[in-house]
């Protein structure tokens, strides 16, 4: 039972455990139909002992054991498994407490936290004021004052306040009494829904783009190009969106995230216009005098406001120039964290945008036809042109499908015939899907084409 824990991937972990969890208690249950509930099964008193031993864990994985062993006692339901026990290394004495933080996004442990507010009344019941202590990890607490610390959980909580009313009504009473937590992430995403998408709720948001460590899921920035979503008219949406964006004396364009979020709402603004051309000419100049952009913004204005002819070439480059970055001289493909600064604005773009699905359509037709007059990464590098020409056309085609599949535009014609073409290549003919950050050979990649 023990071999879970040898597992690589941090998320099959967590997922095998759980699994583990449930199978024990149904092989309780099982017992308890026959025998009664008066004795625990080996199975059952293994489980509570690994818990009860990783409540208070040591070593390199500390945090997330502890993490596991809190889904696994809020799973049981018996809470009294971390009655008694208290550090013994470093924080002496202390009762141990637990992250909500998942350890390698910066976001919040969704199913720790999720199983915390269904069993809210009970924890309250039994650990009273010191829950909000032990919902810190030990080390956390050091740093963080008792205010803090309430305000570190509340906001964990407020991810999933939406479905648990107690603790939705237990978030309106902390606002009451904590200014800061007004402004809060979390809190700003649940009030959004609560206060049905109010200006005052959009402007604390939208301060809140870009200040935050990069994510697979920025849910803040999804919220504010959610557009149906607020109840706000177009002219104040743009006015807030363009706060510290234009230079009103010059006219100049300061790119932010506030102006990449514009150029993906309103693509056929002046603003937007503007800034797209401004974003050409930075392309223009030699590559040494150029001042630094950040690569989100970058995109999200190109797929935001670029014609939609011009969108297959600009991808095509955006992929190309982050799947073959160098660094250190050693080949590296984008890290699956920042795998949505390149697909998330094509995909919205192509959601709203019938024109720019038409465009795809016909470049997958005629990979080596796209319009290649937009100076938006033109000039980028591309290995296989230089040193395969013939394989050009495939990944290209490879590429439009995979784009228009993941739009929900692959129609089945249109990729049966796409497959056949792509399944004459060589063997050897390797392919990146941009969505999954998966390579492998065109040959078996074609099959999940083919599966549309």
């Amino acid at each position: 039972m023990t071999e879970w824990r040898n597992e690589p991937d941090t998320e099959v972990r967590c997922n095998a455990f759980i699994g583990l969890i449930q199978a024990i208690k149904r092989h309780q249950q099982a017992h308890d139909d026959v025998a009664g509930a008066d004795t625990l099964t080996a199975e059952m008193e293994w489980l509570r002992n690994e818990i009860k031993e990783d409540l208070c864990a040591y070593g390199p994985e500390l945090d997330e054991r502890r993490q596991l062993a809190w889904i696994g006692m809020l799973m049981l339901g018996d809470l009294t498994l971390s009655d008694g026990i208290q550090e013994t290394v470093g924080h002496k004495g202390q009762v141990p407490g637990v992250k909500l933080d998942v350890l390698y996004d910066g976001d919040v442990d969704q199913i720790l936290v999720d199983l915390i507010a269904q069993s809210w009344k009970r924890l309250r019941a039994h650990f009273g004021d010191e829950l909000f202590e032990r919902l810190n990890s030990t080390s956390d607490r050091e740093r963080r004052t008792v205010t803090e610390q309430r305000r570190h959980v509340t906001s964990a909580l407020a991810t999933v306040a939406t479905r648990y009313p107690a603790i939705a009504e237990m978030l309106r009473s902390e606002a009451d009494t904590d200014p800061a937590l007004r402004q809060d992430r979390h809190f700003l995403l649940w009030a959004k829904d609560e206060n049905r998408g109010d200006e005052g709720v959009l402007r604390a948001l939208v301060a809140k783009l870009g200040g935050t460590v990069p994510r697979r899921q920025d849910h803040v920035l999804d919220s504010v190009l959610d557009r149906d979503i607020w109840n706000v008219s177009d002219e104040a949406f743009k006015a807030i969106l363009t706060e510290d964006a234009i230079n009103a004396r010059s006219g100049r364009i300061y790119v932010n995230k506030k102006l990449a979020a514009y150029a993906q709402l309103f693509p056929a603004d002046s603003v937007s216009i503007t800034a797209l051309r401004d974003l050409e000419s930075w392309f223009r100049p030699d590559r040494e005098s150029r001042e630094h952009r950040d690569w989100d913004d970058t995109l999200a204005i190109a797929f935001g406001a670029a014609d939609p002819q011009d969108l297959p070439a600009i991808v095509t480059r955006a992929h190309t120039h982050t799947h073959t970055h160098t660094h250190t001289h050693t080949r590296m493909g984008m890290s699956d964290l920042y795998l949505s600064i390149l697909t998330k604005p094509l995909l919205r773009r192509l959601r709203v945008d019938a024109d720019a699905v038409e465009a795809f359509k016909t470049a997958l037709n005629e990979p080596m036809n796209i319009r290649e007059d937009s100076p938006i990464f033109a000039g980028t590098w591309d290995p296989i042109a230089d040193t395969c020409p013939d394989l050009q056309p495939l990944q290209r085609s490879y590429l439009f499908a995979v784009v228009l599949r993941q739009a929900g535009a692959l129609h089945q014609r249109d990729a049966a015939a796409v497959a056949r073409v792509l399944a004459s290549a060589s063997p050897d003919t390797v392919v990146h899907n941009p969505f999954t950050n998966h390579e492998c050979p065109l040959c078996l990649a074609v099959l999940d084409l083919a599966a549309v």
